[in-house]
């Protein structure tokens, strides 16, 4: 995607321009330098399988703060119902996926169409996420301006191949840590999807990145995670409990999510780099 002795940087003004709207949400916390050195130098290594690796030993699972009022409330799920952790799981992925959809929908005319046919590989994920009540949710205004911000389509395109499959770097980790805390074991077999989802999306698209690229991707990323939290803790918590409410009697969506890992990750295959 760039010439390999050349890597894409990032914003100049990302620290005034896009920061200040993330610290502003009640949950976000700033990555730690760990996670972005560490993570970045196993990425320019290219051996992705070793990134995910790293993710996991260096990087706290949950994208957020845990301080306060939030981390007593995070630190109860262990002794929350099982059934109650699966359906609150369940509805916000929903929520990311179809806020997605409407986060690349508000993209300029060109940096849509970039996003939408020149990552095939991006096109079947989480098909074995049942339909059921989806909490309204909208990503952080902040992630479409460093998307797309100028309509910039060559800037968009290597963005949104770092986007993706770090998100699904993060998510693989974040999902292993639910299987345990929520006491969910399918949730292992989806982190392994997202995890074999990040190889395959770095094997089709690796763009050199600057470390400070890199960070600004994973501050988004955390932005946007925060973002999820603050809908379930504290912007929707009585609409969440009341789908599990409702949901504890009868609900089919769990054995659903159970049943379609089962099926496999369709993954698109990538030519030998």
């Amino acid at each position: 995607m760039l010439p390999a002795d050349h890597a894409a940087e990032g914003d100049v003004d990302f620290d005034a321009r896009i920061l200040p709207g993330l610290r502003a949400l009640s949950l976000f916390r700033m990555p730690m330098a760990v996670e972005i050195d560490a993570s970045h130098a196993a990425y320019l290594r290219g051996d992705f399988a070793e990134l995910c690796d790293t993710w996991n030993r260096v990087a706290q699972p949950a994208r957020c703060s845990l301080d306060g009022g939030f981390g007593a409330v995070y630190s109860l799920a262990p002794h929350s119902p099982r059934n109650a952790n699966a359906l609150t799981f369940l509805a916000s992925l929903r929520a990311v996926l179809e806020a997605g959809k409407r986060a690349r929908a508000a993209l300029s005319p060109a940096v849509r169409a970039a996003i939408e046919t020149e990552f095939p590989w991006l096109k079947r994920r989480h098909e074995h996420v049942p339909p059921g009540w989806t909490p309204a949710f909208d990503f952080p205004r902040e992630f479409g301006e460093f998307l797309g911000s100028g309509g910039d389509v060559e800037r968009a395109r290597v963005r949104w191949a770092l986007i993706t499959a770090i998100n699904e770097v993060q998510q693989a980790c974040f999902s292993s840590h639910c299987a345990k805390i929520f006491r969910l074991p399918p949730l292992m077999d989806h982190a392994a999807r997202e995890r074999a989802m990040a190889i395959n999306y770095f094997s089709h698209a690796a763009p050199m990145a600057s470390h400070e690229l890199w960070r600004q991707c994973i501050v988004v990323l955390d932005g946007l995670n925060a973002a999820v939290m603050q809908l379930i803790a504290l912007d929707q918590p009585l609409a969440m409990v009341g789908n599990v409410v409702r949901g504890m009697v009868g609900s089919d969506e769990w054995p659903q999510f159970v049943a379609g890992l089962q099926q496999p990750q369709w993954l698109l295959p990538a030519e030998p780099r």
